[in-house]
C-alpha cells in the first residue's frame, strides 16, 4: 500500500512543508524484531533504516545493470565477502537495451 501525505502550511498560498509517501510493509516478527534492534543500534528510525537500506538497494541494483558486483572490502581493498544479488526480473532487459 503506498500513500501520499501532503502537509500545508496555514494561510493562503502557501507551500507543503513536507510531501511524501507512506509505504506499508509486511515482515515476519523476526524481521520486525530485527530492523527495530538495528534501528536502535544505529539511534536511527525503522523508516530512516528503510530508506538507507533502500539507498543501498538502489545502488547494487543500479551496478549490477552494468554488470559490476557489489563487494565488502579489507581497508586495503582485497575483496571480504560478495553481495549476491536476487535474479531480479528486469536486470537482463536493461542490459540488453544498453548494449551489454
Amino acid at each position: 500500500m503506498v500513500q501520499q501525505e501532503v502537509q500545508t502550511l496555514p494561510g493562503p498560498g502557501t507551500q507543503p512543508q513536507f510531501d511524501h509517501q507512506t509505504v506499508a510493509v509486511k515482515v515476519s516478527p523476526a524481521v520486525a524484531a530485527e530492523v527495530k534492534s538495528m534501528a536502535d543500534d544505529l539511534h536511527i528510525s525503522m523508516p530512516r533504516l528503510f530508506a538507507y537500506a533502500f539507498g543501498v538497494v538502489k545502488i547494487a541494483l543500479t551496478e549490477a545493470k552494468n554488470r559490476r558486483k557489489l563487494m565488502i572490502t579489507a581497508e586495503d581493498g582485497t575483496p571480504v565477502r560478495e553481495i549476491l544479488l536476487p535474479n531480479v526480473e528486469g536486470i537482463e532487459p536493461l542490459r540488453r537495451a544498453a548494449g551489454k
